[in-house]
Formats: structure tokens, sequence, C-alpha cells
């Protein structure tokens, strides 16, 4: 992967200089740097002249944008965008990249700087598979990216290879460009290391290779150390070839003349530590002792522990080399403990045969018979252990005595096993021994995590009893550098420590596979030692901690013959386990797989210590060789899906072999043609044992078929078989079709999810193709959340950009102005095509459709004015020249008798208009000192607001309010103050008496019931970019829309504090344009965008669901509780302030405050209405449970309340029959209370449930079953068929934090967990006795999940979260539940959701006093007919050129008719 592909795209942009007047500081070695990397990037990066434009110097925030898009657009291999200027940070704390118009540091940026926001939105739609962003500018470390795995990653496109930024200064810190330097400090550095090259580097320099370098000589010249952020294998793109690389070779031993056989080395490469290395072992001193602490808390209870850590952090050295010896010393704190023997063992592909295998001679029995035991019953293990331990003793009893037994790699039971049931049975198998007879030790890879989670007996385990293993510090690092050298006799040269955690600490924060590389170059460097010496010439000679393991690698392969080469790639692709959903792993595998000729090859990296070979097996010595191998990780990328297949084959084979080559476990069917077309293709991969297994597979099929055969009749053989073969054929080149087509479709779906917000027409033609191509319930959801999303439709006809577009006054037409000379008129219900098109005309900003919205007025920008009959076909009736400049805005009077145009040149010119066919001049007014920019006339029409920009005076752009009451006559009525920054936008209140002016990102409101006294009102603020449109929804609200493209609304009841405003971007387009409109009723928003086309957003849509007009809001504090009545009637909020809040819901799109009680003394936790709606249950932090009657709402009455012991109060709930209350308290316990009669409510029991507060309760079967869910982490179910006698039917866990919130659906078959480990579980409890995980968890929470609940059908779960949104999942089918919705406009964490009875609305309340509702009914709605509906919405499917481009391996299929 290099920069020499036609397909790469390489931009070079940077500002040195200013707008006038500016704060900033010019760059003079802006533009020598941008020409000397041009000319690094053509010559010594081989980018061809067509990939690289000229570097763009000094550009304004449009021109930047457009390139940018424009450049993204081209690239499909790799793309490059290298910025170098100032970076700024805005008030609201996000990076800009500042242009040639930014003149302050902090204000303004949003339009005089390009948003690092921007940049993401163009990248978004790249196909570039690769995608590096160079940012060599102050503060540049804040440009995160979106690197990982949510829908909203900005460089998801660039899945495939990944995406790289590479900051030349952290999130605080500023860039240098040294005085009277040509270039840049951090740029500089890089073209002398692209010049010069890297002594201690590979030959190839990639973009990794440049960030480590740059990482490490830096900051010794004082210069801020570089960061970097990436996703993928982005870090491999070869930037050049390195000149300065010395030719591959292993380290040799250098002597002085000192012996150097007696010297052990220290360092174990990239095998573990083991308890003969203990001497050697240092830096995890402090985790042992932690490790030993929690085993011995941890011995007097039943259950494994499980040590928790990534691939790389030491786990298996910390289990080997510093828990067996420390146990033998005598250091764990249990009796009798430093005399227990111990096992360490590994999973296998054979779990219990491992383990019968390891226990057979302590225990006296053989292997086969331990093996048959454990099969029949796992949990006979303890018998076993018990034996194997009396066997030691000498046939006596040792009080105390148990086995430690340590299973490491315990991952390998996921990688390597292939049979769930032994699976199972080993898991099994080690909880019973752990009862009493062993201390279980498990080692687990992290990744794996959820891979347990399935396991009931480890599910506890993780959540109460496991070590994390931690990075190293600093500090360790030095010890396990320095110690070990001393303990072995052995010195490092000065600086050569300082210089190793240097350069780990160059890969940014310690991670996953650093600790066996550091440990690898250490045991090269100790090869190449001078004599007791350990020097920094020998370590650089290994390649430095990153390269070392890649260039051993390199060395031995290239020093291989071709068949020699060809055998290390199959040996070493054998020895790995592809990973489903996690990182690729190592596999063990027989000496007898391999090929005879592997033998030579298998030992050259054995020597090398990068395979490992244990008596009959080989393996790679460490997963991080697949990680820093680029050559290992393209051949396993190259062909996944063969690997897949042959590694099916190979474990087949290996258990049919083991379980007595057992006819029922061959191949037949769609998996054997499947492993028959592979092995065809890859003959020189088979071992014997696999081609025999396919062998005796094919026969069997064979006999199957010929038996079949001779059934059937003569005549009917030779046709069944025919068919037969053909069949099978068939099938399976189907079954790949279908898994490529499967495959095709989920790589459609995560793109269509991360082009939803900037290109949501491609979201949906993505979504539509992914649906045809393979329908499921994740399709389906994709679909219905891009229909859900705001966006209403793309306006596709123009070949040049939109100038400006204008709706007609009922808004269901639309006019669109563009560059180029065409005018289109549209149907905004049905935005697929135009209704009519205007050729003879040049491009207008200003033009307006008359009161009848059949006549369009036109001002072009040449000055003329026509008019247009657009009743059916535009005919142009009437037109006249002005002889002035170019027409800026334009407006019409209510009668649309007066047709008003602005020009550049300032002046102001009224037209008679009432005869539509001669236009006529009836007065110019000059002498306006601005570049007229907007124009409104006033209800009434008797009065004209006209106001400008003027470039040279920006703070000196003034409104001017005229008299147009005689339209012949106009005179000056009022002038407002001056606008700083210009106007962009302006409209009158419906009663004439408020202005709103649009002046930069700032609303003015101003009182002009007398113009010649206008009063400012106040200031409408939350806007992002300059004010493009303005319109007021009633009296009380007012709209607008920027040049961004954001939206935002307020309440204006009181102009002087208006309500808050509410944004959303629609479309988060990179570019800027003025081509912004409302709609008349402020429901549509029309914005151009970059593709010459016009998109349509539809407002109150947050992500996927409408927001009804208001929300349900408390006095002060938190909402802590929302329900709904059970008739629909009424809702209830519970707030931090003490108070419940009673709402009329009836009408959704206006709640109305009913009355609010008080009762509590502090928070109101939790509410809930009893089934008949006229009881409402209240609960609350000061441990008191209020019952009120709420028949009459206005008029609520307290009935009884209740006083739990050991406050909270903590949560509610009513049986279906309403008889039943249950209340969760502080101490664990839920107290049941008889409610028949309201007025006397009687407990009947308190169930001791948990250990830690009950944080919910939910009844489900009728009233026969309560969950609850604990602080303490678990869940419970209780048979309450005597409520005075409940009984706990199950108690269950998942999770590893506390439980929040419980949901059941209304079936009562899945209940819904919540917990501060950020996901949602679902769960089987149609058998309440043992309840079952489905599927897996929902994790797409970055925050706490706070509350959950259902919708009355089922199918919908809304979960809500202190990340500060709410999700909408569908659940239909539980076992595969999708998220559909994100709703992120509430700006606090979200506390509790809940759904109203008909499933149409859903109450959120947050951590600030708000509940919103939200209309879900569209939800519904929408989800039968997706594909239809999305096809009406983006009105078409992908075409012949777009399909190539995005499913380049398919044919071509029309998506929609």
């Amino acid at each position: 992967m290099n920069l020499g592909s036609a397909g790469t795209r390489v931009l070079l942009v940077g500002t040195g200089t200013h707008a006038e007047g500016s704060r900033l500081p010019p760059v003079p070695a802006v533009g020598a740097t941008l020409t000397a990397l041009e000319t690094a990037f053509r010559e010594r990066c081989g980018v061809r002249p067509e990939s690289l434009p000229d570097p763009i110097l000094d550009p304004d925030p449009i021109e930047f944008g457009n390139a940018l898009t424009k450049a993204a657009a081209e690239a499909e291999d790799v793309f490059v965008l290298y910025y170098v200027g100032h970076g700024l940070v805005s008030p609201g704390n996000k990076l800009h990249l500042a242009t040639r118009e930014t003149d302050d540091l902090s204000t303004g940026l949003a339009f005089k700087a390009l948003p690092y926001s921007a940049v993401e939105d163009a990248l978004t739609l790249c196909r570039a598979r690769t995608i590096v962003v160079v940012l060599d500018c102050c503060f540049a470390g804040r440009a995160h990216g979106s690197f990982g795995t949510s829908a909203s990653d900005a460089f998801e496109l660039a899945s495939l290879g990944g995406a790289y930024v590479l900051a030349s200064a952290a999130s605080d810190e500023q860039a240098l460009a040294p005085e009277g330097e040509p270039h840049t400090a951090f740029s500089g550095a890089l073209l002398t290391l692209l010049a010069e090259g890297d002594p201690a580097g590979l030959p190839d320099l990639t973009v990794e290779a440049a960030y480590r370098h740059l990482r490490r000589v830096l900051p010794s010249r004082n210069v801020p150390a570089p960061v970097r952020h990436l996703s993928g294998q982005a870090g491999d793109l070869v930037l050049a070839p390195n000149p300065a690389a010395a030719p591959p070779r292993l380290p040799v031993p250098r002597t002085d003349g000192q012996p150097q056989a007696d010297q052990p080395c220290p360092y174990r490469g990239l095998d573990p530590f083991t308890a003969d290395d203990t001497r050697f072992f240092f830096g995890r001193e402090q985790l042992t002792r932690e490790l030993l602490d929690d085993l011995a808390a941890w011995s007097a209870e039943p259950g494994p522990v499980a040590v928790v850590g990534l691939s790389g952090a030491g786990k298996s050295s910390l289990l080997r080399a510093g828990l067996l010896p420390a146990v033998e010393r005598g250091e764990l704190r249990v009796p009798g403990s430093r005399t227990w023997p111990h096992m360490l063992l590994s999973p296998g592909e054979d779990p219990l045969g491992n383990l019968a295998a390891r226990l057979a001679a302590p225990a006296g029995l053989t292997p086969e018979a331990i093996r048959a035991d454990l099969t029949a019953d796992p949990a006979r293990l303890a018998d076993v252990l018990r034996r194997a331990l009396r066997h030691q003793a000498g046939g006596r009893d040792v009080p105390g005595g148990r086995l430690l037994l340590v299973v490491d790699q315990f991952e390998e039971l996921f990688t390597t096993c292939a049979d769930e049931d032994r699976r199972r049975a080993f898991v099994r198998a080690l909880t019973a021994a752990a009862e009493e007879t062993a201390l279980v030790v498990l080692g687990l890879r992290a990744d794996f995590y959820a891979h347990c989670l399935a396991y009931p007996e480890l599910a506890g385990v993780l959540k109460d009893r496991q070590l994390p293993v931690p990075a190293m510090t600093s500090a360790q690092l030095r010890d396990a550098i320095e110690k070990p050298a001393t303990a072995a006799g052995l010195q490092l040269e000065p600086g050569l420590t300082d210089l190793l955690l240097r350069d780990v600490r160059a890969g940014g924060d310690f991670g996953a596979g650093t600790l066996p590389l550091l440990s690898y170059a250490l045991l090269l460097t100790w090869r190449a030692r001078q004599g007791r010496t350990l020097t920094l010439a020998g370590y650089q000679a290994t390649g430095g901690v990153w390269d070392a393991i890649t260039r051993q690698a390199e060395t031995i392969y290239n020093g291989l013959d071709a068949d020699g080469q060809r055998a290390a790639r199959l040996m070493l692709l054998r020895m790995v386990s592809v990973g489903d959903g996690t990182e690729d792993t190592r596999r063990r595998v027989r000496l007898s797989e391999l090929d005879a000729g592997a033998a030579a090859v298998r030992d050259r990296f054995a020597a090398a210590r990068l395979v490992t070979v244990d008596g009959d097996t080989a393996q790679i010595s460490h997963e991080a060789l697949l990680r820093a191998w680029r050559r290992l990780r393209e051949w396993i990328d190259t062909d996944r899906a063969g690997l897949v297949i042959h590694q099916r084959l190979a474990e087949s084979a290996r258990l049919w072999d083991r379980d007595g080559r057992d006819a029922s476990a061959l191949h037949r069917g769609n998996q054997l043609q499947l492993a028959r077309d592979w092995a065809a293709d890859h003959p020189e991969q088979l071992d014997e044992l696999s081609t025999r297994f396919l062998d005796v597979s094919v026969r069997a099929d064979r006999r199957r078929r010929q038996v079949r055969a001779v059934v059937s009749g003569a005549l009917v053989v030779l046709l069944v078989a025919a068919l037969v073969a053909a069949v099978l054929a068939v099938q399976g080149r189907n079954e790949a079709r279908a898994q490529q087509r499967t495959a095709t479709a989920r790589a459609l779906i995560d793109r269509a999810e991360s082009a939803r917000d900037t290109a949501p027409q491609l979201a949906l033609m993505l979504g539509i193709a992914a649906d045809r191509l393979d329908s499921t319930a994740d399709s389906t959801a994709s679909l219905v959340t891009s229909l859900l999303d705001p966006y209403a439709g793309t306006l596709e006809a123009h070949t040049a950009p939109v100038s400006a577009v204008v709706f007609s006054g009922d808004g269901r037409r639309l006019a669109t102005s563009g560059m180029d000379n065409r005018i289109f008129l549209w149907d905004t219900a049905d935005p697929a095509r135009p209704l009519g098109e205007i050729t003879d005309t040049t491009p207008s900003n200003g033009f307006l459709f008359g009161p009848d919205g059949r006549t369009l007025f036109v001002g072009e920008f040449t000055g003329r004015v026509s008019v247009w009959d657009v009743a059916a076909a535009p005919v142009r009736v009437g037109e006249v020249a002005t002889g002035g400049g170019y027409i800026t805005a334009a407006a019409l009077d209510p009668g649309g008798t007066v047709f008003a145009t602005g020009s550049a040149d300032g002046a102001v010119r009224l037209w008679d208009v009432a005869d539509r066919t001669r236009p006529r001049l009836l007065t110019t007014l000059t002498g306006y000192p601005d570049q007229i920019g907007a124009m409104a006339f006033s209800p009434d029409g008797g009065v004209l607001a006209a106001g400008g920009y003027n470039p040279e005076q920006p703070k000196a752009a003034g409104v001017v309010l005229w008299d147009v009451r005689n339209p012949a006559a106009p005179r000056e009525a009022g002038r407002l103050a001056d606008q700083d920054g210009g106007t962009g936008a302006l409209a009158f209140s419906p009663d004439g008496r408020v202005l709103a002016v649009g002046a930069a990102a700032t609303i003015g409101l101003w009182d002009v019931a007398d113009p010649a006294r206008p009063g400012r009102l106040g200031d409408l603020t939350g806007q992002v970019s300059p004010v493009r449109t303005i319109r007021f929804e009633g009296p009380r609200r007012v709209a607008a829309a920027g040049y961004d493209h954001s939206w935002t609304a307020w309440d204006i009841t009181d102009p002087a504090k208006p309500g808050p405003s509410r944004s959303r971007l629609g479309g988060g387009q990179s570019n800027w344009t003025n081509a912004v409109t409302l709609s008349p009723d402020g429901e549509i928003l029309a914005a151009a965008s970059a593709e010459n086309t016009v998109l349509l957003w539809r407002r109150d849509a947050d992500a996927g669901i409408g927001a009804l007009d208001h929300y349900l809001s408390v006095q002060q504090g938190a909402v802590r509780a929302v329900r709904f009545s059970p008739d629909g009637r009424l809702a209830a909020v519970g707030s931090g302030d003490g108070t419940v809040g009673l709402w009329d819901v009836t009408d959704r799109d206006r709640p109305r405050g009913i009355r609010r009680v008080s009762g509590h003394t502090n928070w109101v936790d939790a509410v809930a209405f009893a089934p008949d709606s006229r009881t409402l249950a209240s609960a609350g932090e000061d441990g008191v449970v209020i019952l009120w009657d709420v028949g009459d709402p206005a008029n609520p009455r307290e009935r009884a309340r209740v006083t739990e012991a050991m406050a909270p109060a903590s949560t509610v709930d009513f049986d279906p029959s309403g008889r039943l209350l249950a209340v969760g308290t502080g101490n664990g316990s839920v107290s049941l209370y008889d409610v028949a009669d309201p007025g006397y409510p009687a407990r009947v029991a308190v169930v001791p449930a948990h250990r830690a507060l009950v944080s919910a309760v939910v009844f489900g079967d009728q009233g026969r079953v309560l969950a609850t869910g604990s602080y303490d982490g678990t869940g419970s179910l209780w048979d309450l068929s005597a409520p005075a006698a409940p009984r706990e039917l199950s108690k269950f866990t998942a999770h590893t934090g506390r439980w929040y919130a419980l949901a059941l659906d209304p079936a009562g078959r899945t209940l819904a967990t919540a917990s501060e480990d950020t996901t949602v579980i679902l769960w089987d409890v149609r058998d309440p006795a043992a309840p079952r995980v489905l599927g897996s968890p929902l994790a797409r929470h970055t925050g706490r999940v706070r509350s959950v609940a259902f919708s009355p059908d089922g199918r919908m779960l809304a979960t809500g979260s202190e990340d500060q949104t709410t999700r909408v999942w569908d659940v239909t089918d539980p076992t595969w539940p999708v998220s559909m919705v994100r709703l992120s406009s509430q700006q606090a964490m979200i506390i509790t959701v809940a759904f109203s009875p008909d499933g149409r609305t859903l109450a959120t309340g947050d951590g600030e006093n708000r509940a919103y509702l939200w209309d879900t009914g569209e939800v519904v709605d929408i989800r039968e007919h997706a594909v239809e509906q999305a096809c009406r919405r983006a009105g078409r499917g992908l075409n012949p050129d777009e399909w190539r481009q995005q499913v380049p391996d398919l044919p071509y299929q029309q998506t929609c008719p």
C-alpha cells in the first residue's frame, strides 16, 4: 500500500497570511513548506502528477471546503490531506483550521475558519480505502476523528484500510514555526526524514514509522512531540523508500574478549516468563501482591478467579513467574497453601482430554477413564481431584489440601475448541472443582470477555472475582528493563533505558502487544551485546521496539528460496485462528500437519524465537507477531474467507480422527462442496489428515447417493444422480454467493450509517441495496433509521452550484436557481423530478413566488427583472432591465403588487408588478452604503426593511426602515443601529410589531411598532453560522437557518429572555452556501449541497424521531421519573425538588400542566400508576411512599403514606390487578403492600432480596412473578403465588456493575436489564427458574444506562443513558436487537424513559429539569414498508455507475422501480 496508484489524491493546504487587521500573526514559512512538500510527495513518495493538484495557499473557508470535498470524492485508494497553518479553538472547545478570512483567535471561527468537523464530514463520503490527515498546526491533537465501531465513525468508509490522523502537537500544545527557518518545525523534520531517511528504520518508511521517528527526535529539539489517532491498518501506508535503511541482518553477537557462554539471557522475547525465570521477572511485584491478596480473600468462597488483560499485557508471565512461585514461597495467606500441588494447562482443542491427561498420573487412573467420567458428568472433576490429592499424600486426606489449578490462555476455549458441548462441560468441570477441591485461576484475554458472559458460571466470576492486568507504568517498565540485566550480571549502556522508554512511549498509550515487543527487542539486543554490556548500537541494529519483530521476520523470510517462502506462508497461516468478532489469535498445530519441507523453515523461525515448538506441536510465540509483521497480516487479509474454510476443515478432520473416525462427523452437503472447491484451488495446503477426511467424506457422499439410486430404480438413479450432482454444485456456488451477498450487504449497511448525516440520499440508496441483497432485521432497521432522519428528499437537476432557493406561499412548491443559468420548479411532496424548467435566465439571488403561487418574480444577476407564469409549463409574461448592478436580494409586498430588489451597488428599487405583463420601475432608493443582503415587507405592506453588508466596514452595516405606503414616493421612517457583521436575513412578526434581524450568527429582536423609534428587545443566540433565513411561526416562536445549514428555533414569549434554543445540523455539509431557506410554516429547510443538488430537511427530528412541540418541566432539579397513566390521559413527573407534576397529555402536541403536588422532603425517585389510572404511587429518597388519588387530576389528594425503615424508597410498581404494590428499598429488601383499599395499605411481606439498594421492581405473569434488580449487580425472580410468602425462583447476573433498571415486555417473555457497565442485556424469562441471556448485550451507549422501557407491542425498547442519549431498539427478534434511533437533543444525562399506552409517544426525562415528548408513531408506520418508502424518499436507487463504485464484485441490479 503506497502513494503511487492512480486512485491516490494528495491535497496540500496552508494559510500563512490572514485578513487585514487579523489578530493572528502571519506564518511566513507556510508557502515554502507547501512547495517543499509538493516536491517531496512527487519525487520521494512517487505521487503521480494528476494525483497531486497545486497546493492551495491562503484559501477562504469555502475554497478550502470545496477543494477538500472535490479531492476526497476523486480518491479511490489513498487520500491524504496535509494542512499547515494556525489551529484555533472555538468557545465550544472545537478545533478550527485558519483561513485567510480568519481575523480573531476565537470569535467568528465557525464561518471565518474551517471547522475540523467539516473535514470529518467531507471525508465521510471519501471512497478511498485509506485516509491520512496531517495537521501541522496548534492544538492539532484535538482532531481525534471518530475512530471506533459506531455508526458515527467519520471515517468508517475507509474501514478496509483504515484512517490516520497525524497531529504536530497535542490538544493543548502549540506547534512551532521557528523564525528565520524555511519550514515549520514539524513539517521540516518530516521533509528531512523523507530526504535522508532513518538509519534505524526498515526499508520502507510507513506513516507509523514516520510518527515514531518524529516522536523520538522532535522533543530533543524542544519541539512538541506529535500525536496520532488511527484505525485499521492505515499506519502501514508506505510514504517512501527509506534511503538510510541498512540491509536487513540478524544481530550478531560481538565480543571484547570476555566469555559470553555463561551469561544467561534475562529476557524472554515473545515467550512468557515461567517459574524458572523468577529471578528475571520484575515490574509486576505489586500486581502479584494484589493477586495473592485477592486469592486469599476469595478462597473461602466457591468459584474460579479470572485474571483479565489485553493481549501482550503480561498475564501469562504474571501467572507463571509471579503467582506460582509466590505460592510455593508461602506468600498466599491461606493455611496450608504452601504445600498445595499446582497444575498449569491451556484448554486446547479438547479441554477435558487435556485435563484428563494431566490428572491421570496423579490420580492413578488412565486418561481414557477420567475422560469418560468427566464426559458423563463434568462435576465429577471434584472427585477426581480428591483422589489425586489423596494419592499424592500417600492415601490419606490432607486437611485444607487443595489443588492450585491455573488455566492460562483461557480464550483457547473459544478459538481452538470447536465443540460447544465440550466447552460447556469444561466450564462446569472447573466450576465444580472450584467449589472446594481446587483454587481455579483463569487467564483470559480481554477481547473474549463477552464470550464468557454467555456462560452463567463465568458471568459471576467476571463480576465479582476478577483482577484486571493494567499496562505497566514507566517506573515498572524501567524495572523490567534494568533489573533482569542486573540479575544476570549484565549492564546497560547509559541512555539505553531512556531510549527504550522513549520508543515505547512513541506508540502513544501503552497498549496491547507492546510488552512482548519490548521483550523481543531486548532479546535481540542481548544477542548483539558487547561483552557484558547491552549497547545502544546493538539495540538500534535490531530495528527498535516497534520494528524488531518485523525486521527479524523479514530477514528470515527473505533468506529463504521460493519453495521455502511458500512453505513459510503455509506454515504460519496454519498457525492462525481467524477471529469472529475478535482479533485473530495464534493456533497450536501438530507437527504432523506441516509439510515435510516446512521443518527447516520452522526451525529457522523457532531459532529466532518467533515460533515455539513444544513436543509434537508448534505455534506462533505470541499474537504480537500477527499485529507487528505486516506481511503476515496481508497474507491473512488476502484470503480470510478461504482461511475460515480451511480452518473448519482442519478442525473437523481432527475431531473426526479423535472420535474414532465416526461417519457422522464427515462433511456433507454445502459444507462438503465448499471444502472441495477450496481444496481444488489450494491442494498444497492440505495436510495428510485433512486430505484423508475430505476423501472419506466424498466417498461417503458418493455411497449415499448410490444407495438412493439403487432404491429408486435404474432410470431414476441416473436422473437423481445427475440432479444431485448439479444441485450440490449449484448449492455450493449459491452458498458462496449468498455469503458474498451477505458480506456485501453488511458493508453497505455500515456505509449507510456513516453517510447518513452528510449524504442522506446516498445512505438511503445504500440501505435499499443492502436490503435487496440480503433482507434482514439489520437492513430493515438501517432503512427505518434513515427514513426517520429529518432528511426529506434531494432535488437533482442542476449541473452547477445552486445559488438560491425559495418556497411558494403555501410551501407546496419550491424554485431553485443555479449557476447553470436554469431555474427549476419542484413539488415538495414529490421531489423525485422537477415540475418545470426555465432556461432563458441567468442565476438569481432574488426571486419570489407571488401570493397566488402561480407567478414567479425573478431578479437576475444581470439586473434584469422578469415575471413568469408557472401554473403549468413556465411562460415569461413580462420583463424589464434595471440598468443597475446585479440583484442580490428581493422582497414582495403581501398584495403581490410591489416587487423590491436590492443590488450590489447598494440601491433598492421598487417595481409596480400589478400588471404582470408590464412591470415598471416606481423609484430607486440610492445612497445606501452597503451591498443589500436582505429585505422584508411588513405584514400590512406599509414598511420595507432593507439591510446589507459593507465589506469595507463590516461593523457599520445597518438596517433602514422605509415607509412605502406610497411606493412611488417612499421615505425613510427609521434606522436600526449598525449590525455587527452585516445583515443576512430579515423577518417581521405576524403583527408587524417585531422585526428579527440576522446579523452574523446572532438574531436581534427589535420593537418596530413605531418605526421612527425602534427599540432593541433582546438577542437570540445559539446559531452556529451567519443567519441566512428567518421565519416567525406565530407570535411566540422564531426559527432560523444559517450558511452551514444549521437550524435553530426559539420561544420568544418574553423577547428579553428567549426560551432555550434547539438546534440541529441539516446534513452537516462540509461546504457553506447562502442558498438556504425555510418554508413559510418553518417545517422544511431547503439547502444547497456540494453536489449541485438541494436537500430538504424536516423540522424537529432528532436522528430518527420527531420531537413534539413542548416538554414537561419541573421547577428545579432533575426529572427522576416519568410514567403515563394506563388510560393515556395523564403523565406523572417525579423530580429532584420533591414534587410530582401531573400533566394532561390528551393532546400530545400541547401537553398542559395541571397540578404539582408536594409530600416528599427529598428527591422523588419513582412513580407508578395503578391499572385503573386513579391511584398514583410516588417513592422518594426520604423513604416515604405516598398513594395519591388522581381521579380528579386538578385536585389530587393524598390517600395514604408508608415509610420504609431503610431509605430510600427507590422503586415502585403495581401488579396487574392493582391490589399489590412492590417497593424497593435502600437495604436490599422489597416490601409488598396490599393496596386493595389505597387508603389503608397493609404490608404483607418483606423480601430480603439483595445485599444492596433495590433499584428496580417489575411484575410479570399476571402478577405471579416479581423481577428485582439491585446495586449488588444481581437480579432475582420471585414466585408471588402466595404474596405473604414469596419464594425466590432464580438469581442471575451477567452485568459487571450495578443494575439500574428493569423492563418486562408485555408478553412477559423478555426482561431487559440496564447497568452501570453501559450495557443492556435481554433475558428469556419464560422459565423464571432458569432465565437465560438472549443474544449479545446492547452496547451502543458510552455511559451508564439508567433506564429501559418496552413499547406496548413489545417490538421496541427505549434505553436512556448518562451519555446524554436515548436509543430506540428494534427487539422484534430479541436475540438480534438492532439500534434504530439515537436521540441526542437533551444536554444532560437521561434518567428515565417511558412509552405511552398507545406506543406512539416516548417520554425522556433528563438531569436538568425537562421531560421531552417524542413522536414514535412514524416508526410504527414506516417499519412495514421500509424499502418502498425509502425508494420514494431517495427518488431512485443506485445507478449502474454508483453500483460499480459501491458493489464492485456483484452484477448490477435495479433496486427501485
